[in-house]
């Protein structure tokens, strides 16, 4: 039996056909679904939860932070936090190094590094950063 082109290309054509309209039918249609439930919160830091031995305490100073990686103090009393940042300068989570002085400002005094960072060290009134196979030096007085 020998069928033609024609034929066989129709009978392909109402095969497929029967199988979109059976997947199809399978799905329900964007009114029906359920609401997708909801996302989970990060509960807000809590001293209180970290276990301190006697005569210690554990306190809250800086939250939100975006992949923080190292934390360096200066001469008088100031914190320098390194947020690694993404490898391929994502946006949304910068290479960059925040310091929060005694009094709790903070303020950015390094943007723009090649992430990651992966640590800092002050040293003789400067700040070093670690940052994608180099090392930049901060000096505070420009």
């Amino acid at each position: 039996m020998r069928l033609h082109r024609s034929t066989l290309l129709a009978t392909t054509l109402t095969l497929s056909r029967g199988a979109c309209e059976a997947v199809q039918t399978a799905v329900p249609p964007v009114g029906e679904l359920e609401p997708a439930p909801p996302m989970p919160t990060i509960p807000e830091p809590d001293a209180a939860a970290a276990w301190t031995p006697a005569g210690y305490r554990a306190e809250v100073v800086v939250k939100d932070l975006i992949y923080p990686s190292s934390v360096e103090f200066d001469d008088g009393g100031a914190m320098y936090v390194a947020e690694s940042g993404f490898v391929y300068g994502d946006p949304a989570a910068p290479a960059r190094v925040l310091r929060i002085t005694q009094d709790g400002t903070l303020d950015v005094v390094a943007g723009g590094l090649n992430g990651p960072v992966t640590d800092l060290l002050w040293h003789d009134g400067r700040l070093y950063i670690s940052h994608r196979g180099k090392i930049s030096m901060l000096d505070p007085g420009g």
